[in-house]
């Protein structure tokens, strides 16, 4: 499954992508920026790919978080080998949330198979953005769910309304700070979520523009809130 998360800067889209992660049992956070908090992050992939895996086994690992130093186009290819990797030899059982940060930032031409082979039950794939144009068409043509946040740039709004229809359209240019509206394009359907506090937990003090980097509460959304399935 492959969800959007869709807004400019201190809005929430990243938090948001998060705390939708959670709703699986493990997650990867692919974080070019370094905005994630991580008490152990990985800043290069290991030559060895089954360590990677191993880590990715572990009971005790809920979450792992990857923040390039250098060669992130090598970094973003290995990484979706990796998880081509894991939905092929992982258990029926097992799932998994991949999170891809900035994807304007990234070469996503190598995650073609995980977006459209992977199982769909068990592997939930977020990007986010800050414009829909800053997701590749192909992959915004394969997105389950789209959350957008307040829009107002008439480009940005005409790729949402091609998609999600004019409603969507009107909707989205009237949202407050930290409020979104779920496009599920499987059903067709919309719905605004205005209540942040179901997801949006700052951290004490942040500088200008790192709205981003937040501190998760634990537990995850439950079905009851969101329309997206797993």
């Amino acid at each position: 499954m492959i969800a959007l998360c869709l807004g400019r800067r201190e809005l929430g889209k990243t938090t948001l992508a998060l705390y939708l992660a959670q709703r699986k049992a493990k997650s990867i956070i692919l974080d070019p920026r370094a905005l994630i908090p991580s008490a152990d992050p990985i800043h290069d992939l290991p030559g060895d790919e089954s360590e990677f895996l191993a880590r990715l086994d572990d009971p005790q690992v809920r979450q792992i978080v990857v923040q390039p130093q250098d060669r992130l186009d090598e970094t973003t290819y290995r990484l979706a080998s990796l998880v081509r990797q894991w939905s092929v030899t992982s258990g029926d059982g097992e799932t998994l949330a991949v999170v891809l940060d900035e994807a304007a930032l990234l070469d996503l031409r190598g995650w073609d198979w995980v977006f459209r082979c992977s199982p769909r039950q068990r592997l939930l794939v977020i990007l986010t953005a800050h414009r829909p144009q800053d997701i590749p068409t192909t992959i915004r043509a394969l997105a389950d769910s789209w959350c957008i946040f307040r829009t107002t740039q008439r480009h940005d709004l005409d790729a949402i309304e091609e998609r999600c229809g004019e409603r969507v359209r009107a909707e989205v240019q009237r949202l407050q700070p930290r409020e979104f509206v779920l496009w599920d394009d499987a059903r067709s359907q919309m719905r605004i979520y205005r209540d942040p506090t179901l997801w949006y937990v700052p951290v004490g003090s942040v500088g200008s523009g790192d709205a981003d980097r937040l501190n998760l509460p634990p537990a995850p959304i439950e079905r009851k809130h969101l329309l997206l399935d797993s």
